[in-house]
């Protein structure tokens, strides 16, 4: 036998076209991909949903608490209006006719002054 013979080596029997490792990253690209993309989508429009829910939520609950703190600040002063009306009912009431009319039209006599009709 010499040296450089093949005599000893076992020859493949089976040779495949195509190369292992690119065959094997090419199927895992194309299988991990397209699964990637659907999570990512579903995930996007799922909480797209829950963001507009919730965001449309809020902006009712905000609006009924606005509303209702802006009547809680008003209720005091239109029960004060209406507390002054009715003493003001009452009190035009048990007047008479003569005090009534002097209260209205304040006369020349007792009205203030002003800086501007005064003589120098």
């Amino acid at each position: 036998m010499s040296a450089g013979s093949d005599a000893g080596r076992m020859t493949k029997p089976f040779q495949p076209s195509l190369r292992l490792k690119p065959s094997i990253l090419t199927l895992f690209i194309l299988l991990t991909v397209p699964v990637l993309a659907t999570i990512i989508i579903l995930n996007y429009v799922s909480n797209n949903r829950i963001a507009r829910a919730n965001g449309q939520e809020l902006v009712d609950r905000f609006r009924h608490e606005a509303m209702d703190s802006i009547q809680a600040i008003f209720d005091p002063i239109k029960s004060l209006v209406r507390a002054a009306a009715v003493l003001g009912d009452q009190q035009s009431d048990s007047t008479p006719t003569t005090a009534r009319s002097s209260i209205s039209t304040p006369s020349s006599s007792t009205a203030p002054r002003s800086s501007a009709s005064m003589p120098a």
